[in-house]
């Protein structure tokens, strides 16, 4: 079961399985109010969403909803990219990648800009896509929430879950690229 916002990210799910021979259930849907029934046995909540609700009610609607939807004792994971750990609280220099592709190639001019008094991040991306001698431009601006380790872990503690462990890294994974790993049980 798969649930995401977004209609391209839902397609792009159901292309992935299909190429892969494996079937499941996709829903459009918010974090903040799941249209699920209860009764799952886990939920893993991967890549950051939770730091695109920007307000604490937002995040305490989200953390509910999955206490409501995992049965008792059900298993949540929530990871959080932690930008500052890895990226630093400096104003960055633009990066740039160049991707090809068998159908053409993209550009990607990428900024970052971290708010402290806001306590938000703000990533733009701009991409130039080359594609049968046409060129496409567009750029998505993402705005996240920082909260601390501590801070995602009283939100998640005071809905109803209990910590089992925190990573900061997924094995493997190299060096200076910092997450918020939580390992928690439903409570109740």
């Amino acid at each position: 079961m798969g649930v995401d916002l977004s209609p391209a990210m839902l397609n792009e799910a159901q292309r992935r399985l299909t190429e892969a021979g494996l079937a499941a259930s996709l829903l459009r849907g918010d974090l903040r109010c799941l249209p699920l029934a209860s009764g799952f046995d886990g939920i893993f909540c991967l890549d950051s969403p939770l730091a695109l609700i920007l307000e604490d009610e937002g995040l305490a609607a989200a953390l509910a909803a999955f206490h409501r939807t995992l049965r008792p004792a059900g298993v949540l994971v929530v990871e959080v990219y932690d930008y500052v750990r890895s990226l630093g609280e400096a104003k960055r220099r633009p990066s740039v990648a160049r991707v090809r592709a068998p159908w053409g190639r993209i550009l990607v001019n990428e900024t970052h800009c971290y708010d402290q008094k806001a306590g938000q991040w703000e990533m733009t991306q701009a991409f130039t896509v080359e594609r049968g001698g046409r060129q496409e431009i567009f750029t998505i601006t993402h705005r996240l929430r920082i909260r601390t380790a501590d801070a995602y872990a009283a939100a998640i503690e005071h809905a109803g879950f209990r910590i089992q462990a925190l990573y900061d890294a997924y094995p493997g994974m190299h060096t200076g690229d910092y997450r918020m790993i939580f390992c928690a049980r439903r409570v109740g």
